[in-house]
Formats: structure tokens, sequence, C-alpha cells
């Protein structure tokens, strides 16, 4: 699990990449920008949480993180 975990975040990056040229070039009518700010704003909650930015900053653990944090 700890494996897993440590690349957690990674979807997150790549479906806002993703997003991100769809945004460009898509004929779809569908929000890619918007969709993309959501999953990049999931990636980079997920690395500042692992590496402990937040706490640095005094910033609180975004709720998301902190669930996942949690030991069931």
């Amino acid at each position: 699990m700890a494996e897993v975990d440590m690349f957690r975040g990674v979807p997150g990056f790549y479906w806002g990449i993703w997003a991100l040229i769809q945004a460009t070039i898509s004929h779809i009518d569908f929000d890619y920008a918007q969709y993309a700010e959501v999953r990049l704003g999931e990636y980079w909650a997920w690395r500042n949480a692992l590496n402990g930015s937040c706490k640095t900053a005094g910033k609180d653990v975004p709720l998301r993180e902190k669930r996942w944090a949690q030991l069931e």
C-alpha cells in the first residue's frame, strides 16, 4: 500500500495535462479547462501533502488528503 500511495497523485497530473490539451483542440462542448483545474489541483494538493510544504507554509492539509492518510 505504501508503494501505491507514493504515486496516488500522478493520475491527477496526467488527466490534468490531457484536459489542457483537449481544451485547445477538442470540438466537444465540455469545459476541459475547468476539469484540468480540478485534476491538477488534486495533484498539487497531493504533492504538497507528500513533501510537507502544507505544514511548512502553515496551511491545512486538504480534506481529501486527510482522508487518504487515515487508517481504516
